[in-house]
């Protein structure tokens, strides 16, 4: 029998919860980063094409202390693609969510998770701006809005257009464009497509071109 002496002495047991930030960051790294981008659902949430992750964050995130770790490295670590119709909701998102039915909390705001907003996290978004009036006129806003994410560091920016640079990319929305351009600087690319390539990155062809030069901000001579 242990005297009370060795009993206190004993280590605690090891877990991921225990480990420095570094090593859970590692681990982090082959569990929750998906190869393929991560998707968006306004009614559901996050849509994650890898099953394995979906798993592994819901494991993860059955642990309270672990939750906001988890939270925060899948956010910042992840490339998200969705509509710009969806990007206020998505930016605005309080807690986590997902879209894969049978896995995690099913669409449901799972109550283990932390309470944040995914535009303070977010790093890496592609976004294609679809060609309907009304999404024309609610870009300004919307661009806007990316203007507020601190962590922001690579958006691809994919305008549905048939015949090159649409004119309504430009005036209030071509400065907010160069704004953007000022803050991320390669980190954004802005894209005219007259295919279906959504967000292919690196991607330039005649169906596919890269305007992102014309957002330069200009530098006063003298």
């Amino acid at each position: 029998m242990k005297s009370p002496l060795e009993s206190s002495t004993t280590p605690p047991k090891a877990s991921l919860a225990t480990l420095p930030r570094e090593l859970q960051d590692i681990i982090f790294g082959h569990l929750l980063i998906s190869s393929h981008c991560v998707g968006y659902v306004e009614r559901y949430g996050v849509e994650i094409y890898d099953e394995n992750i979906e798993h592994n964050m819901a494991a993860l995130g059955a642990n309270d202390r672990m939750a906001q770790e988890l939270c925060e490295f899948f956010y910042q670590n992840n490339t998200f693609r969705l509509d710009d119709r969806q990007l206020p909701k998505f930016l605005g998102s309080k807690t986590h969510r997902s879209a894969n039915r049978g896995c995690l909390d099913d669409g449901k705001v799972n109550s283990t998770m932390p309470r944040f907003e995914v535009g303070n996290w977010i790093c890496r978004l592609i976004i294609r701006v679809q060609s309907f009036e009304k999404s024309k006129k609610s870009l300004l806003k919307k661009l806007l809005g990316l203007l507020e994410c601190p962590r922001l560091k690579n958006v691809i920016l994919d305008v549905e257009t048939e015949d090159g640079p649409p004119r309504y990319l430009f005036g209030q929305k071509g400065d907010v464009l160069r704004q953007l351009k000022a803050k991320l600087g390669s980190g954004l690319k802005v894209y005219c497509d007259m295919g279906w390539s959504y967000g292919n990155p690196g991607i330039s062809s005649e169906w596919r071109q890269d305007i992102s030069g014309m957002f330069q901000s200009q530098n006063p001579s003298g």
